[in-house]
């Protein structure tokens, strides 16, 4: 079913046929927007029905290659373009376009050189786009709810088994990006990639520093300098035990898991470049 909207009014739903007899009849117009579900945005009527009618060809083995030629691809490749700068990702519209009909060896093509020729305005757009506050904010929420959320979990984790369990880092690293992505509705990108690494390296730090201080005893009890319990230590004594062992606030578990908590969520709050 197909939505239109003119002069502020939202018409419809109508089906494919009712929108010819509406345009026959003069009631809408070409240009008018319309909408359909699953769409990214309001599309021009004229665009959108020929995007469906072009699908409708693609997908149909009796039409043969003389159809998609007579149709032409550049409905569906202004269809594509409109998702893409929706925000959409390629395989999002790959999927899109395969619902509509269009077969996935044509549609995977098709919507990946829209996007490799289109990449610099989408890369504008998306960047536009993810600083509007309406989506800035959210994504800002979202990293800190998975940082405070991960925290708690990698604290809770490591004081029951321990060990301040470093492993944990990528995991942390993972749920600040899967946070902004998903308050975000579904966005990537540069900003979400900054925000994600972002949160991800105050978590590492702050846990670091919670590790040293409550595991402290351990380290002090080891080099016989101290007989505290866990997280019942004198900070000053803390203080002054890495001040004349500096080489326990790293180790060789921090160089192997603090690089891949930072790659983690840059890599998945990174935009899809391929379809």
């Amino acid at each position: 079913m197909i939505y239109v909207q003119k002069d502020g009014q939202q018409l419809g739903p109508f089906e494919v046929d009712q929108l010819h007899e509406q345009l026959q009849s003069g009631a809408i117009s070409p240009e008018d927007y319309a909408w359909q579900e699953g769409l990214a945005e309001w599309m021009v009527l004229q665009d959108l029905l020929a995007a469906l009618q072009a699908a409708a060809a693609a997908a149909d083995p009796a039409a043969g290659e003389g159809a998609a030629q007579e149709t032409g691809e550049k409905p569906l490749r202004a269809f594509a373009l409109s998702h893409l700068r929706a925000g959409k990702e390629p395989e999002e519209v790959v999927a899109k376009l395969i619902e509509m009909g269009v077969p996935k060896d044509r549609a995977k093509p098709l919507v990946q050189g829209v996007f490799d020729e289109n990449a610099a305005i989408l890369d504008t757009l998306r960047l536009k786009e993810q600083l509007d506050p309406k989506v800035l904010y959210p994504t800002l929420l979202g990293g800190l709810l998975a940082l405070l959320t991960g925290s708690i979990i990698w604290g809770v984790f490591s004081v029951l088994t321990g060990g301040d369990r470093r492993f944990m880092g990528p995991v942390i690293g993972a749920l600040c990006a899967l946070g902004p992505i998903y308050f975000s509705g579904g966005r990537r990108g540069k900003v979400t990639q900054v925000i994600a690494t972002g949160w991800a390296l105050i978590a590492y730090f702050a846990m670091h520093l919670f590790f040293l201080y409550y595991f402290a005893s351990d380290y002090m009890n080891r080099a016989g300098l101290g007989m505290f319990t866990e997280g019942n230590q004198p900070l000053d004594e803390v203080v002054a035990f890495y001040k004349s062992h500096p080489s326990r606030l790293l180790t060789i578990w921090d160089l192997i898991f603090f690089p891949l908590t930072l790659v983690v969520p840059w890599f998945l709050a990174g935009k899809r470049k391929k379809a």
